[in-house]
């Protein structure tokens, strides 16, 4: 059987490569398993070339995607026209497409081993950074975030980004991959030279990231233990699509306003120190000194505290009526101060693209279009630090939340509706991508989410105080006024950069002499070109990332001219 189907076990590695990314991931948070699940992967993905490689390494991201996302499925049977069986193929066309970073990767990585030599670990693991930095993302799943909690390790995101992270991994399973190699006689010089180099080398950079992580963590710890500090009620009121239509059909228009006022006042009541109430983004509908939602103003007068809300409202500019995703501060005397309307929005789900061009694209969803804003806004007072908000999906898009604190901000305030995804894994998932922002850029974030999961996040990225998911909760915590603006904030993703040029740089130089058709170039040509999507998600992208881009295609373009027949070559 195994003469018959020598190609089995081979998928299978490959498969379980990708499966297992959703129980290393939240909620299951199973994190130790990414030390050894991608040395099988690798193992099979350096000793395969061209279209075969591609194919090979699309098959663990097609399935990592499939397995992280599966709540995709439930998510647009519930909020679009396409019901189960659309859901399943959403999820599919997800997993196929987002999986192109996984076919760039292996159809790399051979050359890459051949180029690096006994340094291939280190060698495959930049590709890697190089693939995973460029893939256009909807939601920006980095392998090093699974380690958010584990901060000994990952501040070393503080000065080069989560991508540091996910290079120590794929390194350290690189010479994991060595070491069994190494068990074969034939390989076993050339792997022991391997292990004695790569080994060393991954060995010294793990002791200074666990040096520098403890001091930025213990520097942290210090200077929080005698800090001021905020008081914060983060109100989830557990409200989603259905429980709120149900309300409102129930009492009226006006219920849910009622409900979370009554449910500030029980919170009020049992706390009279609180300085301010977070509550999630779209709770008032409307600008938060009309109508009814005056009420709000007036409840941060008589109990002397801000209030921070996200609103869904309607302004009309030039006779034309737009409609804003936004963050009000709304002080202690009851006036809300100047709005911040969401940049970057959700693709699909507030805005559909290419439906300008095609309007039938735009039937599909049951959502209103959204209006983007221009810029980060920071908000603050005389009672604590300047502040940004971060409306849901912003706070998973690094490169904004970086500008944000470049901009001033010392705290993160992030308002999210996640009703939309159900009791699903996506919760977890959107509150590790939030919490990670914090240890990146050494800013405290506060996030209230209607449904889960609402956190408090200290500068150094540590859990201060969680809700649990889908349930009905005040959480009330005290964030001491501690920012540290890491050098990640000032210089940006530079490590990823570098892996970029790297990686396509060793992919030229381990082509040399190896023939190949012009048609492999299409898996990496088409995979740079959908990179570019990436600026129209987050239109907050530095010139230096499309420098680097630019340097990638140009390595690319000059794969040919390098891939020369020379004696004893042969192609695949």
């Amino acid at each position: 059987m195994r003469d018959r189907l020598p190609w089995l076990l081979p998928v299978l590695v490959l498969l379980a490569a990708g499966v297992t990314q959703a129980w290393i991931s939240t909620p299951l948070n199973l994190f130790w398993l990414q030390l050894i699940c991608w040395a099988p992967a690798l193992l099979v993905l350096t000793r395969l070339e061209g279209r075969r490689g591609a194919l090979a390494g699309w098959l663990v991201g097609a399935s990592a995607n499939a397995s992280i996302f599966v709540w995709l499925v439930p998510t647009v049977e519930r909020f679009t026209t396409l019901g189960l069986l659309g859901g399943v193929g959403v999820l599919a066309l997800f997993a196929a497409v987002f999986g192109l970073y996984g076919a760039v990767f292996g159809w790399g990585a051979a050359a890459v081993r051949r180029a690096a030599g006994p340094w291939w670990p280190l060698a495959v693991a930049a590709w890697f950074v190089a693939c995973e930095f460029l893939n256009p993302q909807l939601f920006p799943y980095f392998q090093g975030v699974a380690w958010y909690q584990v901060p000994r390790i990952f501040l070393v995101s503080s000065l080069a980004g989560i991508s540091a992270v996910s290079f120590l991994l794929i390194a350290w399973n690189g010479v994991l991959a060595a070491a069994w190699e190494a068990r074969d006689e034939q390989r076993r010089p050339e792997s022991l030279a391997t292990l004695k180099r790569s080994g060393l080398a991954l060995a010294a950079l793990l002791i200074l990231t666990v040096t520098y992580s403890s001091l930025r963590l213990e520097d942290i710890a210090t200077e929080a233990a005698g800090a001021p500090t905020t008081r914060f009620a983060l109100v989830q009121s557990n409200l989603d699509v259905a429980a709120e239509a149900a309300l409102r059909k129930a009492e009226g228009r006006h219920a849910r306003l009622d409900h979370l006022l009554a449910f500030m006042n029980q919170a009020a009541d049992a706390d009279p120190d609180i300085d301010v109430f977070v509550l999630p983004e779209s709770s008032v509908r409307g600008a938060p000194d009309t109508g009814r939602n005056a009420a709000l103003g007036a409840f941060a007068r008589e109990r002397g505290v801000e209030i921070w809300a996200g609103t869904l409202e309607t302004r009309r500019q030039g006779g034309e009526a737009n409609k804003y995703n936004s963050g009000y501060r709304i002080d202690r005397t009851g006036a809300p101060d100047v709005p911040y309307d969401k940049n970057i929005l959700v693709p699909f789900g507030e805005y559909m693209p290419l439906a300008d061009l095609i309007p039938a694209l735009g039937r599909i969803r049951h959502m209103p279009h959204i209006t983007p804003g221009t810029g980060p806004g920071i908000l603050g007072g005389p009672d604590g630090p300047p502040f940004a908000f971060l409306v849901c999906y912003e706070a998973t898009r690094f490169r904004y939340t970086r500008r944000a604190v470049q901009a001033g901000a010392r705290l993160l305030a992030t308002v999210t509706y996640d009703g939309w995804f159900g009791d699903t894994g996506a919760l977890d998932q959107h509150m590790m991508l939030s919490a990670a922002a914090s240890a990146a850029t050494g800013v405290p974030m506060v996030r209230a989410a209607t449904t889960g999961i609402s956190v408090a996040v200290g500068a150094d990225g540590v859990l201060l105080a969680a809700s649990g998911r889908a349930e009905r909760a005040v959480v009330i915590v005290d964030v001491p006024h501690v920012s540290r603006p890491s050098l990640y904030v000032r210089l940006g993703d530079w490590f990823a950069l570098a892996c970029v040029l790297l990686g396509f740089a060793l992919v030229v130089w381990g082509n040399r002499g190896r023939p190949g058709p012009a048609r492999e170039l299409a898996v990496p040509g088409i995979f740079l070109l959908a990179a570019t999507l990436t600026w129209q998600i987050n239109p907050h992208v530095v010139w230096s990332e499309k420098a680097v881009w630019a340097v990638a295609v140009a390595l690319l373009a000059a794969l040919p001219a390098w891939a020369w027949r020379q004696p004893g070559s042969s192609s695949e």
